[in-house]
Protein backbone atom coordinates (compact mmCIF):
# COMPACT_ATOMS: atom_id res chain seq x y z
CA UNK A 1 0.00 0.00 0.00
CA UNK A 2 2.67 2.21 1.17
CA UNK A 3 5.68 2.54 -1.88
CA UNK A 4 9.30 2.41 -0.59
CA UNK A 5 10.86 6.01 -0.65
CA UNK A 6 14.61 5.22 -2.43
CA UNK A 7 17.09 7.64 -2.53
CA UNK A 8 15.97 9.38 -5.43
CA UNK A 9 12.52 9.70 -3.30
CA UNK A 10 13.96 11.11 -0.72
CA UNK A 11 16.32 13.82 -2.31
CA UNK A 12 13.33 15.33 -3.93
CA UNK A 13 11.56 15.52 -1.00
CA UNK A 14 14.21 17.91 0.11
CA UNK A 15 13.04 20.33 -2.45
CA UNK A 16 9.16 20.06 -1.43
CA UNK A 17 9.80 20.73 1.88
CA UNK A 18 11.85 23.33 1.24
CA UNK A 19 8.99 24.97 -1.32
CA UNK A 20 6.62 24.04 1.71
CA UNK A 21 8.29 25.55 4.57
CA UNK A 22 8.76 28.60 2.32
CA UNK A 23 5.10 29.23 2.01
CA UNK A 24 5.73 28.97 -1.78
CA UNK A 25 4.00 25.53 -2.27
CA UNK A 26 0.65 24.13 -2.08
CA UNK A 27 0.02 20.66 -3.84
CA UNK A 28 -3.23 19.55 -1.65
CA UNK A 29 -4.99 21.99 -3.35
CA UNK A 30 -4.72 20.73 -6.81
CA UNK A 31 -2.86 17.24 -6.42
CA UNK A 32 -3.73 13.47 -5.19
CA UNK A 33 -3.30 12.72 -2.21
CA UNK A 34 0.30 10.71 -1.88
CA UNK A 35 0.21 9.07 1.31
CA UNK A 36 3.28 7.51 3.27
CA UNK A 37 4.61 5.90 6.17
CA UNK A 38 5.24 7.88 9.40
CA UNK A 39 7.71 6.35 12.13
CA UNK A 40 5.03 5.99 13.88
CA UNK A 41 3.13 3.13 11.24
CA UNK A 42 0.63 5.78 10.72
CA UNK A 43 -0.25 7.01 7.46
CA UNK A 44 0.58 11.09 6.84
CA UNK A 45 -0.34 13.20 4.06
CA UNK A 46 3.14 14.49 2.20
CA UNK A 47 0.81 17.43 1.48
CA UNK A 48 -0.28 18.63 4.30
CA UNK A 49 1.27 21.98 6.03
CA UNK A 50 2.70 22.17 9.61
CA UNK A 51 -0.40 21.28 11.50
CA UNK A 52 -2.41 19.55 8.89
CA UNK A 53 -2.76 22.45 6.92
CA UNK A 54 -1.57 23.42 3.30
CA UNK A 55 0.06 26.14 3.26
CA UNK A 56 -1.43 29.14 0.76
CA UNK A 57 -0.19 28.97 -2.17
CA UNK A 58 1.68 32.12 -4.04
CA UNK A 59 1.40 31.87 -7.76
CA UNK A 60 4.00 34.40 -7.89
CA UNK A 61 6.41 32.92 -6.33
CA UNK A 62 6.12 29.43 -7.13
CA UNK A 63 7.07 30.09 -10.72
CA UNK A 64 10.16 30.77 -9.92
CA UNK A 65 10.77 27.48 -8.28
CA UNK A 66 10.30 26.30 -11.37
CA UNK A 67 14.16 25.91 -12.48
CA UNK A 68 14.98 24.24 -9.07
CA UNK A 69 12.03 21.62 -9.76
CA UNK A 70 12.78 20.91 -13.42
CA UNK A 71 16.48 21.03 -12.31
CA UNK A 72 16.04 18.22 -9.88
CA UNK A 73 14.04 16.17 -12.24
CA UNK A 74 16.89 16.12 -14.45
CA UNK A 75 19.21 15.20 -12.18
CA UNK A 76 17.66 12.20 -10.58
CA UNK A 77 17.45 9.10 -12.46
CA UNK A 78 13.67 8.21 -11.27
CA UNK A 79 11.49 10.44 -11.21
CA UNK A 80 9.36 10.70 -7.95
CA UNK A 81 5.83 11.45 -7.46
CA UNK A 82 6.41 14.51 -5.11
CA UNK A 83 8.14 16.15 -7.75
CA UNK A 84 6.09 15.45 -10.30
CA UNK A 85 2.87 16.48 -8.15
CA UNK A 86 4.91 19.74 -7.58
CA UNK A 87 5.10 20.61 -10.91
CA UNK A 88 1.53 19.81 -12.24
CA UNK A 89 0.40 22.15 -9.08
CA UNK A 90 2.78 24.79 -10.67
CA UNK A 91 1.41 23.89 -14.31
CA UNK A 92 -2.46 24.78 -12.49
CA UNK A 93 -0.97 28.14 -11.28
CA UNK A 94 -2.05 29.84 -15.30
CA UNK A 95 -2.25 32.97 -13.80
CA UNK A 96 2.17 32.37 -13.16
CA UNK A 97 2.75 31.28 -16.40
CA UNK A 98 1.94 31.60 -20.11
CA UNK A 99 -0.03 29.83 -21.50
CA UNK A 100 2.85 28.17 -23.84
CA UNK A 101 4.57 27.43 -20.72
CA UNK A 102 1.53 25.86 -19.38
CA UNK A 103 1.09 23.55 -22.35
CA UNK A 104 4.90 22.26 -22.35
CA UNK A 105 4.62 21.86 -18.68
CA UNK A 106 1.60 19.83 -18.47
CA UNK A 107 3.17 17.58 -21.96
CA UNK A 108 6.02 17.32 -19.74
CA UNK A 109 4.78 16.01 -16.93
CA UNK A 110 2.53 14.13 -18.13
CA UNK A 111 4.97 11.96 -19.77
CA UNK A 112 6.79 11.91 -16.47
CA UNK A 113 3.86 10.52 -14.47
CA UNK A 114 3.36 7.91 -17.21
CA UNK A 115 7.55 6.40 -16.39
CA UNK A 116 7.16 7.18 -13.10
CA UNK A 117 6.48 3.90 -11.02
CA UNK A 118 5.31 5.85 -8.04
CA UNK A 119 2.98 8.11 -9.42
CA UNK A 120 -0.65 7.82 -9.50
CA UNK A 121 -1.02 7.19 -12.98
CA UNK A 122 1.49 4.78 -13.15
CA UNK A 123 -0.18 2.56 -10.37
CA UNK A 124 -3.39 2.52 -12.12
CA UNK A 125 -1.98 1.32 -14.91
CA UNK A 126 0.09 -1.32 -13.20
CA UNK A 127 -3.06 -1.94 -11.15
CA UNK A 128 -5.15 -2.47 -14.09
CA UNK A 129 -2.56 -5.10 -15.49
CA UNK A 130 -2.66 -7.42 -11.99
CA UNK A 131 -6.79 -7.12 -12.63
CA UNK A 132 -8.21 -10.60 -12.91
CA UNK A 133 -8.79 -11.32 -16.36
CA UNK A 134 -12.38 -10.80 -18.08
CA UNK A 135 -14.59 -13.89 -17.97
CA UNK A 136 -14.91 -14.19 -21.95
CA UNK A 137 -10.96 -15.31 -21.97
CA UNK A 138 -9.53 -17.86 -20.26
CA UNK A 139 -7.30 -17.25 -17.81
CA UNK A 140 -4.15 -19.14 -19.39
CA UNK A 141 -5.27 -19.92 -22.94
CA UNK A 142 -3.82 -22.96 -24.37
CA UNK A 143 -2.06 -22.44 -27.90
CA UNK A 144 -3.61 -24.34 -30.96
CA UNK A 145 -0.01 -24.76 -32.16
CA UNK A 146 3.82 -24.19 -31.01
CA UNK A 147 4.24 -20.35 -31.09
CA UNK A 148 7.16 -20.91 -33.37
CA UNK A 149 4.86 -22.34 -35.60
CA UNK A 150 2.57 -19.54 -36.42
CA UNK A 151 2.66 -16.48 -38.72
CA UNK A 152 4.25 -13.55 -37.30
CA UNK A 153 2.02 -10.82 -38.81
CA UNK A 154 4.04 -7.51 -39.76
CA UNK A 155 3.92 -5.29 -36.77
CA UNK A 156 3.79 -2.13 -37.17
CA UNK A 157 7.03 0.25 -35.85
CA UNK A 158 6.03 1.76 -32.63
CA UNK A 159 5.39 5.50 -32.90
CA UNK A 160 8.66 7.39 -31.35
CA UNK A 161 7.55 9.68 -28.41
CA UNK A 162 8.14 13.12 -28.54
CA UNK A 163 11.01 14.48 -26.96
CA UNK A 164 9.91 17.30 -24.29
CA UNK A 165 12.61 19.56 -23.26
CA UNK A 166 12.23 22.75 -20.62
CA UNK A 167 13.04 26.18 -21.64
CA UNK A 168 16.65 26.51 -19.99
CA UNK A 169 16.76 29.42 -17.92
CA UNK A 170 19.44 32.29 -17.67
CA UNK A 171 21.59 33.48 -15.07
CA UNK A 172 19.98 36.81 -13.88
CA UNK A 173 22.53 39.03 -14.87
CA UNK A 174 22.55 37.37 -18.53
CA UNK A 175 18.94 37.53 -18.67
CA UNK A 176 19.02 41.60 -18.05
CA UNK A 177 21.83 41.62 -20.32
CA UNK A 178 19.94 40.30 -23.08
CA UNK A 179 17.15 42.18 -22.63
CA UNK A 180 19.00 45.71 -22.81
CA UNK A 181 20.11 44.17 -26.10
CA UNK A 182 16.98 44.09 -27.67
CA UNK A 183 16.23 46.78 -26.64
CA UNK A 184 19.39 47.92 -28.73
CA UNK A 185 17.93 46.32 -31.89
CA UNK A 186 14.93 48.19 -31.43
CA UNK A 187 15.97 51.41 -31.30
CA UNK A 188 18.24 50.21 -34.67
CA UNK A 189 14.57 50.09 -36.52
CA UNK A 190 14.27 46.19 -35.20
CA UNK A 191 11.14 44.00 -35.28
CA UNK A 192 9.32 45.40 -32.59
CA UNK A 193 6.57 42.49 -31.95
CA UNK A 194 9.89 40.11 -32.08
CA UNK A 195 11.94 42.08 -29.87
CA UNK A 196 8.98 42.48 -27.81
CA UNK A 197 8.23 39.22 -26.84
CA UNK A 198 12.35 38.47 -26.23
CA UNK A 199 12.36 41.22 -23.92
CA UNK A 200 9.00 40.15 -22.08
CA UNK A 201 9.82 36.34 -21.86
CA UNK A 202 13.60 37.47 -20.11
CA UNK A 203 12.07 40.04 -17.46
CA UNK A 204 9.39 37.09 -16.55
CA UNK A 205 12.95 35.08 -16.23
CA UNK A 206 14.52 37.13 -14.07
CA UNK A 207 11.39 39.14 -12.00
CA UNK A 208 11.98 37.53 -8.92
CA UNK A 209 15.55 36.18 -8.90
CA UNK A 210 16.77 39.55 -9.81
CA UNK A 211 14.71 41.52 -8.29
CA UNK A 212 16.58 44.05 -6.68
CA UNK A 213 18.67 44.82 -10.03
CA UNK A 214 17.81 47.95 -11.00
CA UNK A 215 18.18 47.76 -14.65
CA UNK A 216 15.07 45.77 -13.94
CA UNK A 217 13.05 49.27 -13.88
CA UNK A 218 14.46 50.15 -16.83
CA UNK A 219 12.83 46.83 -18.50
CA UNK A 220 9.97 47.40 -17.18
CA UNK A 221 9.41 51.68 -17.73
CA UNK A 222 10.67 50.80 -21.63
CA UNK A 223 8.17 47.96 -21.71
CA UNK A 224 5.69 49.98 -20.95
CA UNK A 225 6.13 52.82 -23.54
CA UNK A 226 6.11 50.45 -25.87
CA UNK A 227 2.58 48.68 -24.92
CA UNK A 228 1.13 52.53 -24.28
CA UNK A 229 1.54 52.79 -20.52
CA UNK A 230 3.74 56.30 -20.73
CA UNK A 231 2.81 57.75 -17.26
CA UNK A 232 3.81 54.49 -16.19
CA UNK A 233 6.99 53.81 -17.98
CA UNK A 234 8.09 57.63 -17.46
CA UNK A 235 7.43 57.11 -13.62
CA UNK A 236 9.85 53.60 -13.75
CA UNK A 237 12.72 55.28 -15.96
CA UNK A 238 12.75 58.11 -13.34
CA UNK A 239 13.38 55.87 -10.85
CA UNK A 240 15.83 54.24 -12.61
CA UNK A 241 17.70 57.70 -13.24
CA UNK A 242 18.50 57.97 -9.51
CA UNK A 243 20.05 54.64 -9.15
CA UNK A 244 23.46 54.66 -9.94
CA UNK A 245 23.70 52.56 -13.33
CA UNK A 246 20.97 54.47 -14.08
CA UNK A 247 22.52 58.18 -13.34
CA UNK A 248 25.55 56.85 -16.14
CA UNK A 249 23.12 56.03 -18.68
CA UNK A 250 22.76 58.75 -21.46
CA UNK A 251 19.77 56.39 -22.91
CA UNK A 252 17.54 57.01 -20.18
CA UNK A 253 17.56 60.65 -20.02
CA UNK A 254 17.45 61.48 -23.40
CA UNK A 255 14.27 58.64 -23.52
CA UNK A 256 13.03 61.09 -20.57
CA UNK A 257 13.58 64.39 -22.98
CA UNK A 258 11.57 62.49 -25.60
CA UNK A 259 8.72 62.42 -23.73
CA UNK A 260 8.62 65.76 -22.38
CA UNK A 261 9.42 67.55 -25.29
CA UNK A 262 5.61 67.57 -26.43
CA UNK A 263 4.25 69.35 -23.83
CA UNK A 264 7.25 70.46 -21.34
CA UNK A 265 10.20 71.21 -23.92
CA UNK A 266 11.98 73.30 -20.81
CA UNK A 267 12.21 69.74 -18.92
CA UNK A 268 13.00 68.08 -21.90
CA UNK A 269 15.60 70.49 -22.26
CA UNK A 270 17.11 69.59 -19.00
CA UNK A 271 17.00 65.80 -19.68
CA UNK A 272 18.78 66.31 -23.09
CA UNK A 273 21.24 68.17 -21.46
CA UNK A 274 22.24 65.48 -19.01
CA UNK A 275 22.05 63.14 -21.46
CA UNK A 276 24.65 65.24 -23.62
CA UNK A 277 27.29 65.59 -20.57
CA UNK A 278 27.21 61.62 -20.41
CA UNK A 279 27.85 61.35 -24.63
CA UNK A 280 27.86 64.41 -26.48
CA UNK A 281 29.03 62.91 -30.04
CA UNK A 282 25.41 61.34 -30.23
CA UNK A 283 23.08 62.85 -32.91
CA UNK A 284 19.56 61.32 -31.40
CA UNK A 285 20.59 63.77 -28.13
CA UNK A 286 21.58 66.96 -30.70
CA UNK A 287 18.24 66.36 -32.63
CA UNK A 288 16.07 66.52 -29.42
CA UNK A 289 17.60 69.38 -27.75
CA UNK A 290 17.47 71.43 -30.87
CA UNK A 291 13.81 70.57 -31.03
CA UNK A 292 13.57 71.64 -27.37
CA UNK A 293 15.50 74.87 -27.52
CA UNK A 294 13.87 75.74 -31.03
CA UNK A 295 10.52 75.57 -29.08
CA UNK A 296 11.66 77.55 -26.40
CA UNK A 297 12.67 80.37 -28.77
CA UNK A 298 16.33 79.43 -28.76
CA UNK A 299 16.25 79.44 -32.34
CA UNK A 300 20.11 80.19 -33.25
CA UNK A 301 21.41 77.57 -30.48
CA UNK A 302 18.92 75.40 -32.14
CA UNK A 303 20.55 75.89 -35.34
CA UNK A 304 23.73 75.05 -34.20
CA UNK A 305 22.59 72.15 -32.65
CA UNK A 306 20.71 70.54 -35.48
CA UNK A 307 23.91 70.99 -37.72
CA UNK A 308 25.84 69.31 -35.77
CA UNK A 309 23.97 66.53 -35.22
CA UNK A 310 23.72 66.50 -39.33
CA UNK A 311 27.33 66.58 -39.32
CA UNK A 312 28.07 63.99 -36.89
CA UNK A 313 25.72 61.55 -38.48
CA UNK A 314 27.67 62.45 -41.77
CA UNK A 315 23.85 63.47 -43.79
CA UNK A 316 23.27 59.65 -43.57
CA UNK A 317 19.90 59.99 -42.02
CA UNK A 318 16.53 61.58 -43.01
CA UNK A 319 15.68 62.61 -40.10
CA UNK A 320 18.49 64.99 -39.03
CA UNK A 321 18.36 66.61 -42.53
CA UNK A 322 14.73 67.33 -42.29
CA UNK A 323 15.10 68.68 -38.95
CA UNK A 324 17.72 70.85 -39.84
CA UNK A 325 16.02 72.09 -43.42
CA UNK A 326 12.86 72.66 -41.54
CA UNK A 327 14.93 74.85 -38.80
CA UNK A 328 16.14 76.61 -41.66
CA UNK A 329 12.73 77.28 -43.36
CA UNK A 330 11.07 78.38 -40.19
CA UNK A 331 13.81 80.40 -39.40
CA UNK A 332 14.76 82.36 -42.26
CA UNK A 333 11.39 82.85 -43.88
CA UNK A 334 11.71 85.52 -46.45
CA UNK A 335 15.40 85.19 -46.24
CA UNK A 336 16.70 83.62 -49.60
CA UNK A 337 19.97 82.43 -48.69
CA UNK A 338 18.75 80.72 -45.72
CA UNK A 339 15.83 79.10 -47.67
CA UNK A 340 18.09 78.33 -50.54
CA UNK A 341 20.23 76.16 -47.85
CA UNK A 342 16.91 74.45 -46.77
CA UNK A 343 16.13 73.53 -50.48
CA UNK A 344 19.19 72.02 -50.68
CA UNK A 345 19.43 70.45 -47.43
CA UNK A 346 15.63 68.59 -48.69
CA UNK A 347 17.44 67.49 -51.52
CA UNK A 348 19.73 65.71 -49.68
CA UNK A 349 17.16 63.68 -48.31
CA UNK A 350 15.33 63.18 -51.07
CA UNK A 351 18.43 61.41 -52.81
CA UNK A 352 19.10 59.46 -49.53
CA UNK A 353 15.59 58.28 -50.17
CA UNK A 354 15.76 57.37 -53.96
CA UNK A 355 19.23 55.49 -53.88
CA UNK A 356 17.50 53.28 -50.86
CA UNK A 357 14.45 52.62 -52.96
CA UNK A 358 16.03 51.80 -56.06
CA UNK A 359 17.39 48.45 -54.19
CA UNK A 360 14.21 48.23 -52.92
CA UNK A 361 11.54 49.46 -55.65
CA UNK A 362 8.74 47.67 -54.20
CA UNK A 363 9.03 48.93 -50.05
CA UNK A 364 5.58 50.64 -49.39
CA UNK A 365 7.51 52.46 -46.16
CA UNK A 366 10.34 53.84 -48.87
CA UNK A 367 7.57 54.85 -51.21
CA UNK A 368 5.93 56.62 -48.34
CA UNK A 369 8.88 58.63 -47.19
CA UNK A 370 9.91 59.37 -50.60
CA UNK A 371 6.11 60.95 -50.71
CA UNK A 372 6.72 63.06 -47.27
CA UNK A 373 10.31 64.65 -48.57
CA UNK A 374 8.74 65.30 -51.92
CA UNK A 375 5.89 67.49 -49.76
CA UNK A 376 8.51 68.87 -48.05
CA UNK A 377 10.68 70.09 -50.80
CA UNK A 378 7.41 71.44 -52.46
CA UNK A 379 6.33 73.67 -48.67
CA UNK A 380 10.08 74.67 -49.36
CA UNK A 381 9.86 75.56 -53.06
CA UNK A 382 6.66 77.73 -52.17
CA UNK A 383 8.46 79.56 -49.40
CA UNK A 384 11.11 80.28 -52.31
CA UNK A 385 8.56 81.62 -54.82
CA UNK A 386 6.98 83.51 -52.35
CA UNK A 387 10.22 85.56 -51.23
CA UNK A 388 11.28 85.36 -55.17
CA UNK A 389 8.23 85.68 -57.73
CA UNK A 390 10.20 85.31 -60.48
CA UNK A 391 12.22 82.37 -59.84
CA UNK A 392 11.66 80.52 -63.18
CA UNK A 393 13.75 77.78 -61.70
CA UNK A 394 11.54 76.99 -58.69
CA UNK A 395 8.75 77.34 -60.84
CA UNK A 396 10.12 74.10 -62.89
CA UNK A 397 10.90 72.25 -60.12
CA UNK A 398 7.32 72.34 -58.32
CA UNK A 399 5.56 71.14 -61.24
CA UNK A 400 8.32 68.14 -61.43
CA UNK A 401 7.89 66.95 -58.25
CA UNK A 402 4.21 67.59 -58.00
CA UNK A 403 3.87 65.31 -61.41
CA UNK A 404 6.17 62.77 -59.34
CA UNK A 405 4.74 62.88 -56.37
CA UNK A 406 1.07 62.22 -57.68
CA UNK A 407 2.86 58.79 -59.30
CA UNK A 408 3.99 57.71 -55.77
CA UNK A 409 0.55 58.21 -54.30
CA UNK A 410 -1.00 56.23 -57.25
CA UNK A 411 1.72 53.53 -56.30
CA UNK A 412 0.63 53.70 -52.25
CA UNK A 413 -2.88 53.60 -53.61
CA UNK A 414 -2.37 50.53 -55.06
CA UNK A 415 -0.30 48.97 -52.26
CA UNK A 416 -3.06 49.58 -49.92
CA UNK A 417 -5.55 47.58 -52.30
CA UNK A 418 -3.01 44.41 -52.49
CA UNK A 419 -3.00 44.34 -48.87
CA UNK A 420 -6.63 44.87 -48.55
CA UNK A 421 -6.46 41.54 -50.88
CA UNK A 422 -4.33 39.40 -49.28
CA UNK A 423 -5.32 39.97 -45.41
CA UNK A 424 -8.67 40.13 -46.01
CA UNK A 425 -9.87 38.49 -49.35
CA UNK A 426 -7.82 35.54 -50.19
CA UNK A 427 -8.42 34.40 -46.49
CA UNK A 428 -11.87 34.68 -46.38
CA UNK A 429 -12.68 33.00 -49.98
CA UNK A 430 -10.66 30.51 -49.06
CA UNK A 431 -9.75 29.06 -52.63
CA UNK A 432 -13.46 30.82 -54.10
CA UNK A 433 -10.95 33.62 -55.76
CA UNK A 434 -13.33 34.54 -58.91
CA UNK A 435 -11.21 35.52 -61.85
CA UNK A 436 -12.54 39.13 -62.30
CA UNK A 437 -11.06 39.30 -58.62
CA UNK A 438 -7.63 36.97 -59.73
CA UNK A 439 -6.82 39.22 -62.64
CA UNK A 440 -7.31 42.85 -60.58
CA UNK A 441 -4.50 41.34 -58.02
CA UNK A 442 -2.39 40.45 -60.95
CA UNK A 443 -2.25 43.91 -62.69
CA UNK A 444 -1.79 45.27 -59.46
CA UNK A 445 1.22 43.04 -58.45
CA UNK A 446 2.54 43.59 -61.71
CA UNK A 447 2.28 47.32 -61.92
CA UNK A 448 3.86 47.45 -58.04
CA UNK A 449 6.51 45.15 -59.65
CA UNK A 450 5.73 41.95 -58.10
CA UNK A 451 6.38 40.17 -61.63
CA UNK A 452 6.71 36.47 -60.08
CA UNK A 453 3.86 36.79 -58.15
CA UNK A 454 1.49 37.90 -60.75
CA UNK A 455 2.86 35.35 -63.29
CA UNK A 456 1.28 32.79 -60.38
CA UNK A 457 -1.84 34.39 -60.03
CA UNK A 458 -2.40 34.70 -63.91
CA UNK A 459 -1.12 30.88 -63.84
CA UNK A 460 -3.39 29.57 -61.10
CA UNK A 461 -6.22 31.45 -63.00
CA UNK A 462 -5.63 29.97 -66.29
CA UNK A 463 -5.46 26.35 -64.33
CA UNK A 464 -8.87 27.27 -62.96
CA UNK A 465 -10.55 28.52 -65.93
CA UNK A 466 -8.52 27.23 -69.18
CA UNK A 467 -10.53 29.33 -71.73
CA UNK A 468 -10.48 33.01 -70.01
CA UNK A 469 -8.27 34.25 -72.71
CA UNK A 470 -7.73 37.66 -71.12
CA UNK A 471 -5.34 36.02 -68.18
CA UNK A 472 -3.64 33.90 -71.53
CA UNK A 473 -2.83 37.12 -72.96
CA UNK A 474 -1.53 38.98 -70.00
CA UNK A 475 0.31 35.76 -69.09
CA UNK A 476 2.07 36.14 -72.72
CA UNK A 477 2.83 39.95 -72.54
CA UNK A 478 4.23 39.11 -68.71
CA UNK A 479 6.37 36.53 -69.98
CA UNK A 480 8.13 38.52 -72.96
CA UNK A 481 8.31 41.25 -71.07
CA UNK A 482 10.43 39.21 -67.85
CA UNK A 483 11.14 36.24 -69.27
CA UNK A 484 11.02 33.63 -66.25
CA UNK A 485 14.06 32.46 -64.76
CA UNK A 486 14.58 28.32 -64.75
CA UNK A 487 16.78 28.75 -62.16
CA UNK A 488 14.10 30.58 -59.43
CA UNK A 489 12.58 29.17 -56.86
CA UNK A 490 8.77 28.59 -57.65
CA UNK A 491 7.60 30.40 -54.38
CA UNK A 492 9.72 33.85 -54.48
CA UNK A 493 9.22 36.60 -57.26
CA UNK A 494 12.54 36.47 -59.71
CA UNK A 495 15.12 38.37 -59.79
CA UNK A 496 14.25 40.34 -62.41
CA UNK A 497 10.90 40.99 -61.40
CA UNK A 498 11.73 44.06 -60.38
CA UNK A 499 9.23 47.36 -61.36
CA UNK A 500 10.64 49.43 -63.63
CA UNK A 501 11.92 52.82 -61.70
CA UNK A 502 9.41 54.96 -60.58
CA UNK A 503 9.73 58.26 -62.12
CA UNK A 504 12.08 60.84 -59.91
CA UNK A 505 12.78 64.58 -60.08
CA UNK A 506 15.79 65.25 -62.25
CA UNK A 507 16.11 68.35 -61.46
CA UNK A 508 17.01 69.59 -57.86
CA UNK A 509 14.48 72.42 -55.56
CA UNK A 510 15.67 75.21 -55.72
CA UNK A 511 17.76 75.35 -58.47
Amino acid sequence: MFPERDQADAASEIELTRLRRSNHLNLGEWAEPHWTKSKSGVARNRNAGIHGHAPRFCPRLARAEIPAITTRMNRVPILSAPVVLAVIALVQASQALTPAEVAGYASFTSVCLQDNPASPVAQDKSASKDAAPSAKAPANPIPDKPEADKPVADKPAAPQEPKYTIEPVLPPDEAVKQALAAFDRLDQGGDVQKEAAEITRLYKMVLDSAKDNPHLMYIRGRSAILSGRVVDGMQDLEAFAKTTPGQSDWKTFRILGDLHLKDYPRLAEGKYCQALELNDLEPTILLGLSQAQFRLGQRKEALQLAERAVQLDAGKTVTYLDNFAAMLRLDGENDKSQLDRAAGIVNQAVQLVQAALKERPTDPSLIQLLATEYESALIVLRDILAATPDNAAAYADVAAISENLGELRRQLLMHEAIALIESQALPRLQGKVTAPLAMSYARLLEQVGRIGDARRVYEKTIEGEPEFQDAKTALDRINKQYPPDPAAPATEPEKKADAPPSPLPATKPGS
